[in-house]
């Protein structure tokens, strides 16, 4: 199998601290709270401590001189992959520059598959204060057991549960009011249940202030509707503890204020079935109310959904040099299915457009010849299984004019100048023009022209230091000039965005590094839990020095940064969004990491396939996470495997030639990195799998077969497959299934296939599956479940294949764009890779649990380790890839690599 899975805990934490000139004195106030393979350590913080050690034992005494030592971590710190049932022992000592305390007291507990639950709750995470007007709002992050929550607070740092002020029994988020404004305080928060109250939390504080800004609007709103009413969501809003609620019955408003909230749903009754609705939420605290979310609508019913609404946003572009059309538009409630409509002639109606139907997205991207020059009109209707809607308002396009370049940005220098980029991705342009002025809405009849622009960027020189510039940009070809971008502004003189900028996770943290700019005074971040973060929206933390800590979030949650100048003139542009998520261990290999594969003992062997160029090697990450090897194998290595012996084999995707004239290699190593042996196979191969035998299985892709070693590796056999063998995997019959993907033709132009052959290499059956045609000789990969059910990726459908066991059924389920690596965890639960930079996870009936932020640029292979960690490899496009552990969760949410251009669907 191409890419399997597979997961291990490994990571630490440090501290810093100041020296007191002596070492510091015994942490106090030692607790162990068991879980599920796993025991989370709390203590009091020492003052003058920089870190802090635990030893453990599974023995009763422990001691720093017989204990195994756990370095440089913080409180709470949490111990994984423990046995359950296994009563494990602690102390913990402080340390600092001039040495290590005494111990500790010595605590124990005991990890069970229930998770602890005749024990206290874990201490809170991802506390948050944020000062109001005379108040101070306290976020944090639920924390499962718990009954209620406890807040401890000071106006001296160095909060505790025995110096602490209490407040019991609060809700989240907690107003604290009647606070002076100009005086900091300090917080702590803890959980309670019937056992009794967790560790604190991380400390945090905020100093209310009578100035101060309204919180940003609510993001994530949706509509549902209802018989007669309609229920509002949307995400939290940090620091914001009530929120108003408005509707309309025309889009746009005038709206009309409904009700107010502290939770982050309502439901607005009382409202006339079968009228649209049009709402917006807005977050309120003390210094005010912010503006309107994103408008969401939605239609009350007293049965079925009915006919739905005719589709509305409808946008066009269309691509010349690529023939390629792209239309999307906003989601319709109770649409099963979208049809598109077109024709030269204005008043494009369904009897009179050419269709395109039966699209179950609320977007269309493919092949259509238009003819340049001629104006096009499109219309979109929705369908259900009461009928067609009526069709969206119309949309012209006018064929072969360029689209309008996108993700514009405007930056300047330290001399003042200003550079413009942007992206573009139809070749048919020429040209390009920037028109800018000191006046915010330029146009191409108003503004300065710089014509006749090559390249996706230009730098404008002789402007003056801080004045407000503001620019836009066209694309022109033969057939005329696109409307202009959306407009960017930039104050001259301000300081450029840092150039490099990196977010590394921790353990409840996440490290920013970001390169110096000459000219700058001070840096600030911008963060936020979605993507998309700008100074606009995102949380700010100013005067920053790199590289900054931010500490306290939490473990699963994907965090989004950039990062500003500033210097006399003002602040300039942000610099590219960087993001981790917390708990998620990130591991630099080497060129496009590709294959994954972990042994039995924990360790994580990676193929990197050299694709853009670069070692040829494979990166084995040890257990503890402490040691990565690199070893050398053949040229672009792409598929690996483990046999029960330990040993490593690594398909060779081009032998021993740059050329790919001669055929492929797989080299066999043993469990140090040596070589032990390279057996010849077919053409490009790309898959490999063993079966219970010894015997290893590849796919030749450029062969159209399967190379069979068997096992000694004394008999290479070879068997006819489909077109473009891709992906295998083995059954528990010991039938081999492999991914063709291009069905039954070598041009690709019809859906792939899947071949089973029994262990003699014979085929037993060919089953029809999706599209397989993108980056076909890379993905398009095979997973078998407990049940014999098999389960394939179809990169070009955006869909995962279930064909049943016996192959009566062939079942199809949508996941993300771009589906490549599959794996199927211990619970039957399918996880996919997707190449829009995102990880679906799907239950043993095609239904998706949820969908994840992949922590890297391009996410290919992907396997499960024996504590369900999952591990996935980041194919960055660049010089250096990355594997990803996810200890502590993955994070949910769309984020979408790199690309953004409208031939993307």
């Amino acid at each position: 199998m191409l890419f399997g899975i597979i997961i291990f805990q490994s990571g630490c934490s440090s501290g810093k601290g100041g020296n007191s000139g002596s070492p510091p004195v015994a942490p106090t106030g030692l607790t162990a709270t068991a879980g599920n393979a796993q025991v989370t350590l709390g203590w009091n913080k020492v003052s003058n401590a920089a870190a802090y050690n635990v030893y453990w034992s599974t023995s009763s005494g422990v001691t720093p001189a017989n204990g195994t030592k756990i370095p440089n971590v913080t409180t709470p710190y949490t111990q994984t992959k423990l046995t359950n049932g296994t009563t494990y022992y602690y102390v913990v000592t402080a340390i600092n520059n001039s040495g290590e305390s005494t111990a500790s007291s010595q605590v124990s507990a005991t990890p069970s598959g229930s998770g602890g639950a005749s024990a206290p709750p874990s201490a809170p995470s991802g506390v948050v204060a944020t000062p109001g007007n005379g108040e101070v709002v306290i976020n944090w992050n639920t924390v499962s057991g718990a009954t209620s929550y406890n807040i401890y607070w000071s106006t001296t740092s160095g909060v505790t549960t025995a110096n602490g002020t209490k407040i019991s029994g609060v809700t989240n988020p907690y107003i604290h009011t009647g606070r002076v404004n100009g005086t900091t305080y300090y917080y702590i928060v803890t959980a309670v249940n019937s056992y009794g109250e967790s560790v604190a939390s991380n400390q945090v504080f905020a100093a209310p202030s009578i100035s101060g800004t309204p919180p940003a609007a609510p993001i994530g709103v949706t509509a549902t509707p209802g018989n007669g009413q309609v229920t509002i969501s949307w995400n939290t809003v940090i620091g914001v503890a009530s929120y108003n609620v408005y509707d309309s019955t025309n889009s746009g408003g005038p709206y009309i204020k409904v009700s107010s909230a502290t939770s982050t749903n309502h439901t607005i009754s009382g409202l006339n079935n079968g009228t649209m609705y049009y709402f917006v939420v807005t977050a309120v605290n003390s210094y005010g109310e912010s503006g309107n979310s994103t408008e969401v609508f939605a239609t009350p019913t007293s049965g079925g959904t009915g006919i739905p609404a005719a589709p509305t946003g409808v946008t066009v572009e269309y691509i010349t040099s690529f023939n390629f059309l792209f239309v999307s538009w906003n989601s319709v409630v109770g649409a099963s299915t979208y049809n598109i409509y077109f024709s030269t002639t204005a008043g494009t109606e369904k009897t009179s457009g050419i269709p395109i139907t039966g699209i179950s997205r609320t977007s269309y991207s493919g092949t259509q010849s238009l003819t340049n020059g001629l104006i096009y009109y499109f219309v979109v209707t929705a369908v259900n299984s009461y009928g067609e809607s009526a069709p969206s308002s119309e949309v012209s396009i006018v064929a072969g004019m360029p689209a309008s370049p996108y993700s514009v940005t405007a930056a300047s220098d330290c001399s003042g100048n200003v550079t413009i980029t942007w992206y573009d991705w139809d070749s048919s342009v020429t040209s390009y023009n920037v028109y800018y002025s000191t006046t915010s809405g330029t146009e191409q009849t108003s503004g300065l022209e710089i014509s006749g622009v090559t390249n996706t960027g230009t730098t404008i020189t002789g402007l003056t230091k801080g004045t407000s510039y503001y620019f836009v940009v066209t694309a022109v070809n033969s057939v005329g000039e696109s409307a202009p971008s959306p407009e960017v502004s930039v104050i001259a003189g301000t300081p450029p965005p840092p150039a490099v900028v990196s977010a590394t996770a921790g353990n409840a943290q996440v490290t920013i590094n970001w390169s110096s700019v000459s000219c700058a005074t001070s840096y600030n971040i911008y963060w936020a839990t979605y993507s998309g973060v700008s100074p606009q929206t995102g949380i700010q933390i100013t005067s920053v020095t790199s590289p900054y800590l931010q500490t306290g979030l939490t473990n699963g949650v994907a965090y989004y940064y950039v990062v500003t100048a500033v210097d006399s003139y003002g602040e300039g542009a942000p610099s590219q969004e960087v993001y981790a998520i917390a708990g998620a261990y990130t591991y630099t290999v080497g060129t496009f990491p590709f294959g994954i594969a972990i042994d039995k003992s924990g360790n994580v062997w990676v193929t990197n396939n050299n694709v853009f160029g670069g070692g040829n090697t494979i990166s084995e990450i040890t257990y503890s996470g402490s040691t990565i090897s690199s070893y050398t194998v053949g040229i672009n290595p792409a598929g690996i495997a483990i046999d029960a012996s330990g040993n490593i084999w690594v398909v060779n995707s081009r032998g021993s030639c740059l050329t790919c004239s001669s055929n492929g290699t797989v080299t066999e190593l043993n469990s140090s990195g040596s070589i032990i042996n390279t057996h010849a196979v077919g053409f490009t191969p790309t898959g490999i799998a063993i079966d219970a035998s010894g015997n290893v299985w590849v796919t030749n892709n450029g062969g159209n077969t399967v190379s069979e070693i068997t096992y000694g590796g004394s008999t290479i056999n070879t068997y006819t497959v489909g077109f473009n063998p891709q992906g295998i995997a083995i059954d528990k019959s010991g039938n081999i299934w492999v991914v063709n993907s291009c069905g039954s033709d070598s041009t690709c132009s019809s859906n792939g296939t899947v071949t089973e052959l029994n262990s003699s290499g014979n085929t037993i059956n060919t089953y029809a599956i999706e599209n397989q045609s993108w980056f076909s000789n890379l993905i398009g990969n095979i997973a078998i479940d407990a049940s014999g059910n098999v389960w394939v990726t179809n990169n070009g459908g955006n869909t995962v294949s279930e064909i049943t066991y016996g192959g009566s059924t062939i079942n199809s389920y949508t996941v993300g764009f771009g589906p490549a690596g599959i794996a199927i965890d211990a619970s039957g639960n399918i996880w996919v890779t997707n190449l829009g930079g995102t990880i679906t996870e799907l239950d043993s009936s095609g239904s998706t649990i949820d969908t994840y932020v992949g922590a890297g640029g391009l996410p290919l292979g992907i396997a499960i380790d024996s504590s369900g960690d999952v591990w996935v490899t980041n194919a960055y496009l660049s010089s250096i890839g990355s594997v990803t552990e996810y200890t502590g969760g993955l994070a949910t949410g769309p984020q979408y690599w790199p690309y953004t251009g409208p031939i993307w669907p």
